[in-house]
């Protein structure tokens, strides 16, 4: 389910699963669910909440801001019917570099809660 709401938002970079980015052409995207668990308060019995890590790869730093800025206006507070998924809300909790040394590659981590209903 997360995949096919990040895949239905995020469309200007190429977004794959983690495992799938080593030999990728810049700037890509990966995503890792991190956590997911129930949130099974008596407000909210049917909610999962995700933790998702979106890391973004580019040449230069300023490509990777660049990047970020459009997949936080993209993801930011949205809700609703997404790729078929009925969201009730995403928002950013975390966010830090993650430069790729060996490759001299810039990169940022997003953390990401996506609630789904």
């Amino acid at each position: 389910m997360v995949y096919e709401v990040l895949q239905a938002l995020i469309t200007d970079i190429e977004l794959l699963p983690i495992v799938g980015a080593q030999a990728q052409a810049l700037p890509f995207a990966t995503y890792q669910v991190i956590d997911s668990e129930p949130n099974d308060d008596m407000y909210e019995t049917n909610d999962f909440e995700h933790r998702v890590q979106i890391n973004v790869y580019a040449k230069t730093y300023i490509e990777v801001q660049s990047l970020c800025g459009s997949i936080y206006d993209k993801l930011q507070r949205k809700s609703g019917i997404i790729g078929g998924v009925d969201v009730a809300s995403i928002r950013l909790i975390d966010e830090r570099d993650s430069n790729i040394e060996d490759r001299r590659v810039s990169g940022k981590q997003l953390d990401y809660k996506i609630i789904i209903r």
